[in-house]
């Protein structure tokens, strides 16, 4: 009929939609038969990891850090910070966090064999962005002032990022194990670990300000 007709016509282009994101011209269906590939890819593949659980974390993430910095735009009754070691760390972990998409990115475009999915290119970009407005806002606090109010609503988005990253962690190993894939894991640990102190030193540890004259 004209209506199943229309329905098997919009399933074969959404399939084809997703193919066209998920898969990249290098990879074949045979890298994906062995042992240890093919169970990553029963219900969770790591197009699913990226664009479904890590995307749309870091997009949280990218918006909370504009409504921060708007925040610190707006209001003047900001205070100094007195431990100002702890916010350079801060500020060096959110630096490593914007750098190792960028990296991983670079080298893997540089690699013969590697041909990039589309869905590594959307992922790499936003994370990286997401992280750099969470840097610019480390960085604001440290030179205009801390503002306490709504302070959370960046920080505790970090606790997500950090899950979703450990979703992704899996991938990102088996992965690694493809053709010119070697240095994705080694890049990825200093990444997942950077994102863990940074949510960890803004949970445990709270600003201490003194007021600006």
């Amino acid at each position: 009929s004209t209506q199943s007709t229309g329905s098997m016509m919009t399933a074969n282009s959404g399939s084809a939609f997703i193919d066209s994101i998920c898969l990249p011209p290098s990879w074949q269906a045979s890298d994906f038969q062995e042992a240890t590939l093919s169970s990553a890819l029963v219900g969770f593949t790591p197009c699913f990891e990226e664009m479904v659980i890590m995307l749309p974390v870091c997009a949280v993430l990218l918006l909370l850090s504009i409504i921060r910095l708007v925040q610190l735009s707006r209001h003047a009754n900001k205070g100094a910070l007195k431990d100002r070691r702890t916010h350079y760390t801060r500020v060096f972990l959110a630096l490593v966090c914007v750098a190792q998409p960028i990296v991983l990115l670079a080298v893997l475009a540089s690699t013969r064999d590697v041909v990039l999915a589309p869905y590594e290119l959307i992922g790499s970009i936003v994370t990286a962005l997401s992280f750099l407005l969470h840097l610019v806002v480390l960085i604001v606090e440290l030179k205009a002032g801390f503002l306490r109010r709504h302070h959370w609503m960046a920080r505790f988005s970090l606790s997500f990022v950090w899950v979703a990253a450990s979703v992704r962690f899996r991938s990102v190993i088996l992965l690694s194990s493809l053709p010119g894939r070697d240095f994705t894991t080694w890049s990825y640990l200093p990444f997942y670990f950077a994102i863990f102190l940074l949510f960890s030193l803004s949970h445990l540890q709270f600003p201490n300000t003194t007021r600006r004259r």
